[in-house]
This record gives C-alpha cells, structure tokens and sequence, in this order.
C-alpha cells in the first residue's frame, strides 16, 4: 500500500504487475520544456530465477518490445540496451537479465511545441519471461510529465537509478585500437591501448548483436599487458564470411580503470584472415647437433682464410 501510494504522489512513474515481471517506466525530469530532450526508463523487476532478453536473444527467446503513442511535439528514439548476462541453459545459450534491468529511450520535445502542462506518455510492452518454462506478458504503461518554462529534475532516488542505468550502456572504445579478423571458422576481436591495460582478474565477454553468423557462446580470451585478443565462436554449420563485427565486449573492471564503463560498442569491417605470427621449427637433437657442427666448422673456416689474408 506505501508503494502504491508513493507511486501515486510521483507523476514522472507509472508503473503495471504481470506475473512475474513488474513493468515501470520512469522519467529523469519531472518537468521539461520545449526544445528538450529527456531519458525515459523502463524497468522490469523479474521474479527470483526468471529472466527477460536482450536484442539479440541468444539461442532462444525473444527481445522486449516498447510501441509509444506519444502527444503531438514528442518524439521516441529507438531502446538502448545495457548490456546483458549469458544464461546458460542447456543445450542453449541465451542473452538477457536477471532481477532487474532498466532500458532506456531518449525522448525529444520539438521546440516549437505550444502545449504547456502535463502530457501522457503511453507505452505498449511486450516481453517474454523464462525460468523452466516460458511466459510472455505485456502492459500497458502512462508515465506522465510536466511541460513547463524550465526543466526540473525528478526525485534523487529516481535520479540514482537513472544514473546506474546509464553507466551499463555500451560506449564506443575511444581509448582503444581495435581490429575484427574473419578467420574462417570464427571471428577475431584485437584490442591495444597505449593508456589502459587489462587486469588479469578481470572478466572478459562479448555479446553479437547479431546471430546469423556468430554464436552466444563464450569467447577464448588471450591477453599480455594492454594489448587482447577475443577468439569468437561463428554458429555451427556457418558458412558465410564475416563482413563486419557488430556487438558489445565487457570487462568486468572496466577499460578506462576503475569506475569507467564496462561495456564497449563495437562495428567494425571485418578483415581477411590474419596471418599466424612466425613460429621456431624445433629440429630434433642430432639433427640439431650435425647442424651445429657444420655451422662451427664454416665460421672457424671464414677465420681462417681471413686471417691468412692479412698475413
């Protein structure tokens, strides 16, 4: 009942309850002006061992899905996606959330709006919610916001929330250089920085956008210092090359140092195949010794004759 009655005392919430997923949206101000553009929040709380899907859902599943019927002047840019979790159910694997996860649209006022006061912000929300079996639900969402002179931020606990949802966006790798490999049977992420290294203990995923050609399985990992590479799996029986790489890599201390994002944003062209780096033949021993031998003999040779030379 106090939850309801705050929810109602809060006009930047609105909020639905369908079995196992609670549906809010929530907005950053709870008042804006002509001209502004805004982040609209929308949180699903799943229920415990139930989980929702990221874009690319993996193996199986499939992503929510937000239609908005918005007021003349408002304008709905596409979801952004923090980036997701590898659930594991085997045979499969999928992408997407546990607990809660909050997906973000940027919402954009024309500035030659007219309208003042409060305006309704519908949303229609479709998910599919999995633990042993799978459940799809929807809701339908009103959040409602102020149109005013000047903007005026939401409360401090939504503001919070807000903020942690914007730091598991996925941010372009500014301080890296990074190369995408076709090598045939996978893919090959090389990272290198000249400012930031990779701790050891830090955990390494990445996540295709899409599925077609690479898998939702775990990458092979091979790092030294500040440089990495991620050997990616294609989906079995994948015969088409690689064109480009689309997805989101994670590290789990972040690639700027503590407290930085932990998620880069990728789309690279994807170059042929990247030579093996030169390899030592080993010989075996008395092969390895005649060699020697002979190697020994031609330089005292060359010696020799040069120091006769100088004679």
């Amino acid at each position: 009942l106090r939850t309801a009655l705050c929810l109602l005392l809060l006009p930047n919430t609105a909020q639905a309850e369908p079995a196992h997923v609670q549906a809010t949206l929530f907005s950053e101000y709870a008042v804006v002006a002509p001209g502004d553009t805004f982040w609209v929040g929308l949180k699903l709380n799943m229920d415990e061992h139930w989980h929702t899907y990221w874009k690319n859902p993996g193996d199986s599943g499939a992503p929510t899905r937000i239609a908005w019927t918005l007021p003349p002047g408002f304008e709905a840019g596409p979801l952004h996606w923090p980036f997701p979790a590898r659930i594991s159910t085997p045979p499969l694997v999928a992408l997407g959330y546990h607990d809660a996860v909050v997906l973000l649209t940027k919402i954009k006022i024309l500035p030659s709006l007219q309208t003042s006061g409060t305006q309704r912000l519908a949303a229609q929300v479709h998910w599919l919610a999995c633990a042993e079996v799978c459940v799809p639900g929807k809701a339908q969402l009103n959040l409602e916001v102020v149109v005013g002179d000047t903007r005026q931020l939401a409360a401090a606990d939504i503001l919070a929330e807000m903020n942690q949802a914007q730091l598991r966006l996925p941010v372009p790798p500014t301080d890296w250089d990074v190369q995408a490999f076709d090598q045939g049977t996978t893919g090959l992420l090389r990272f290198q920085s000249q400012k930031f290294g990779v701790p050891p203990t830090a955990q390494i995923d990445f996540f295709p956008v899409d599925g077609t050609l690479l898998s939702a399985s775990r990458p092979r990992v091979d790092r030294q210092q500040n440089r990495l590479e991620l050997t990616l799996p294609k989906v079995a029986g994948a015969t088409q090359p690689l064109t480009r790489i689309q997805g989101v890599v994670v590290s789990s201390h972040g690639w700027g140092g503590p407290g930085s994002a932990q998620a880069l944003r990728l789309d690279l062209p994807a170059q042929p195949a990247d030579p093996p780096a030169p390899r030592w033949v080993l010989l075996d021993p008395p092969l390895s010794a005649l060699l020697g031998g002979v190697l020994i003999l031609y330089l005292v040779r060359r010696l020799y004759l040069v120091a006769k030379r100088q004679r």
